[in-house]
């Protein structure tokens, strides 16, 4: 949020705002002049939302007898206000008359940390005590008009099929397919409808991460505004959450900001306010940020933890003191220090670690190589909300969900959390412990005042022995896609190491790891999924039998391997009575395409098989966090993995403070076959293995 200005602003009383008033005689060069009010004492107003764009193309306006030197696509857009302000005819969408607008480029000194971060206090009560928010997307590209007439296609369609739906829930989920499409009667994918209706999604406006709250707080309907045309929020939301619900989000065709649209109206049908950390999850892949601070800071207006109530129809004034310390804005801190200070707060006030899933990866993982911005010392455990350089397709899924109740009556919170056949540490919850309790290993209590570590309860269980990255040289998922039966020999032949006489268990196992046992995501039973996955398991190892022999760890016990598969393909036919259609059996593959993306197959010491994070390693450690529903993979610091600039960043930080055994770097999130139902916390309980202190780095 930047703008260099030749203005001078006047101090903003506490709870005060500036506004536009805009200039009514179009032929005036000054485009109005800003007032200052008290926000629960302001005059009727709308809220703007544009897309800052690039910071090189300015242009000059007039305010209040001084240059201000502004966006280009901004001053568009203030030159369209002030003709649709201006305008005799009477239009539905601006009633009452459109005289005052707020701003943020203009309305706050962007030069003035401090009264940035006040303001940035208030937004959620700006935006909410608008009449109504107004989108401004930019001028008109040759094709918009087909773009937003395709949009009125799409809208038409989910209306004749569900001409009642209230609620997402209420349009019906299928797994998209050629012939369905065509029964829809849209356009086929060669009409260069398609392409314009990505052109218009791929705007930045709608991956801009001010927009959500923007959006979602205002009160009525926002009316989108793109250069002549205008257009209801409400209807283009419809038409994305159709789009999602029928399968087409994970089409190439489809711009992936249709998401966002989507994620949108999700929040904005929600009646309570959400809990910052699932905000966090649902957004940061999906939205981005010029001031990666602004990833958190721009949630606050929506976050339950700075509401004095819990709905979000309250239109009441947050003091600076109902916002916990270590939320407030402050523009004075750094990236790092911002996401650190957070994350501790809200792994502290959770008890879940499901905010490790965003945690960035050691140098060389896949998701660390991926950001746009390096943050140096940032401890492996503190969640990393900063942008992705690649778009929601190329990034794994995490194995967290964020829990909500579908439609306009929901009462509850959402909550973060991990799918409920999740259970690793059973019902403990996290405990955080802080500088004057963390305890030794016998007993007594250790003091320190280094905040860079946090100190959490946990099992150590087992190593990793073997691991196999998934992605190989791929960095995106159309290519992974393409090379998945690759892949999935790769996993058969690390795990027929594992492979026994007893192989229906193998094969259960191996579906459970290669979908994360999320068959539920997909509306399918267990039994359907491992149907549908050994089918797939059978033809593979028909076909690519003796790629499966030729690996070279295999090469001195082939005969008794090949003697296995013949096993492995006996159980495999044996099982298989009923015939089930190709359609059946790609959904298997998708659902394993899915979870592999990004990750590594592994298998333990004890004989488990599992996914991890792309950076696991031979030699690491799996450990049950309490309070997680999936266990960790860690790296002592000691270690012979530990990278030299995590070890220079990490003993600068920690040099004199503590005296702890072992400080582990948290490498990610996994799913381990044999750990997922408390086994870990049962062992500790018969005292097979017992709970430690895990200082993390």
């Amino acid at each position: 949020m930047r703008s260099s200005c030749r203005v001078s602003y006047t101090d903003l009383p506490p709870n005060g705002i500036r506004l536009l008033h805009i200039n009514l005689e179009l032929s005036y060069p000054a485009a109005g002049e800003l007032v200052v009010v008290p926000l629960e004492e302001a005059p009727l107003y709308y809220a703007l939302s544009h897309c800052w764009g690039h910071q090189d193309q300015r242009t000059d306006i007039i305010i209040g007898g001084a240059h201000i030197s502004i966006l280009t696509a901004l001053h568009l857009g203030i030159q369209r206000l002030r003709a649709l302000a201006a305008s005799t005819t009477a239009h539905w969408a601006l009633d009452p008359p459109l005289n005052y607008v707020w701003i943020d480029s203009i309305c706050i000194n962007q030069q003035d940390a401090q009264e940035r971060s006040a303001q940035v206090q208030l937004m959620g009560a700006i935006y909410s005590r608008a009449i109504r928010t107004l989108i401004w997307l930019g001028p008109e590209f040759s094709s918009s008009s087909v773009a937003w007439g395709m949009v009125d296609n799409i809208f038409h369609v989910f209306r004749e099929e569900t001409p009642a739906a209230q609620t997402l829930e209420d349009i019906p989920l299928c797994v998209y397919s050629d012939a369905v499409h065509a029964g829809f009667g849209l356009p086929s994918w060669d009409s260069p409808m398609w392409s314009y209706l990505k052109q218009l999604f791929d705007l930045r406006w709608f991956s801009r991460i001010w927009v959500i709250q923007e959006v979602v707080q205002s009160s009525q309907d926002p009316i989108i505004i793109h250069g002549q045309t205008l257009y209801s929020w409400q209807r283009l939301g419809w038409a994305a959450t159709w789009l999602r619900r029928k399968g087409y989000t994970r089409l190439p065709q489809i711009s992936q900001a249709i998401l966002n649209v989507d994620t949108l109206c999700i929040l904005r049908r929600s009646r309570t306010a959400w809990p910052l950390e699932a905000l966090l999850s649902i957004t940061q892949v999906k939205f981005h940020a010029t001031d990666q601070r602004d990833k958190v800071w721009s949630l606050l207006g929506l976050a339950a933890e700075c509401w004095s109530t819990r709905t979000r129809e309250t239109k009441a004034i947050r003091s600076v003191e109902s916002i916990p310390h270590e939320l407030r804005p402050d523009y004075t801190l750094s990236t790092k220090q911002v996401y650190q200070r957070v994350g501790r707060y809200l792994l502290t006030h959770s008890h879940s670690i499901a905010l490790f899933t965003r945690t960035r990866g050691l140098i060389g993982s896949l998701s660390r190589t991926q950001r746009t911005t390096e943050l140096p010392g940032l401890p492996s455990w503190v969640p990393d909300w900063s942008d992705f350089e690649g778009y929601n397709r190329h990034i794994r899924t995490s194995f967290s969900w964020v829990h909500y109740a579908p439609g306009q009556e929901q009462e509850q919170p959402a909550i973060l959390g991990y799918p409920n056949n999740y259970a690793a540490a059973a019902q403990t919850r996290l405990r955080v412990y802080n500088h004057e309790e963390a305890p030794d290993a016998d007993g007594s209590m250790t003091k320190s005042h280094n905040g860079s570590i946090l100190r959490v309860g946990g099992i150590v269980v087992t190593q990793i022995e073997r691991v196999v990255l998934l992605n190989g040289t791929s960095t995106c998922r159309e290519q992974f896609h393409a090379s998945f039966d690759c892949t999935m020999v790769l996993i058969i032949q690390t795990a027929l190491i594992l492979l026994d006489q007893i192989t229906q268990r193998w094969v259960a196992d191996l579906v459970r790891v290669t979908t994360a046992d999320q068959h539920n995501s997909s509306g399918y039973t267990w039994e359907q999924c491992l149907h549908y996955g050994s089918r797939y398991l059978r033809n593979l190892v028909i076909s690519c039998r003796k790629d499966i022999l030729s690996f070279p760890r295999l090469s001195s016990a082939t005969r008794a391997h090949d003697t296995l598969l013949d096993i492995l393909l006996a159980n495999l036919l044996s099982g298989l009575k009923d015939i089930v259609d190709q359609q059946a059996e790609a959904a298997y593959v998708a659902l394993a395409r899915n979870f592999c993306f990004n990750r590594t197959f592994l298998i333990t010491t004890d004989g488990k098989m599992g996914l991890g994070p792309s950076a696991a390693q031979s030699g690491d450690t799996v450990a049950v966090i309490s309070g997680g529903g999936v266990p960790f993979v860690l790296r002592s610091q000691q270690g012979p993995h530990l990278q030299a600039q995590d070890r220079v960043d990490r003993e600068k930080e920690i040099n004199g403070q503590e005296s702890l055994q072992c400080y582990w770097h948290v490498v990610g999130e996994s799913y381990i076959q044999g750990l997922m139902n408390g086994e870990a916390v049962e062992a500790s309980q018969q005292g097979i293995v017992k709970e430690q202190l895990l200082a993390l780095i």
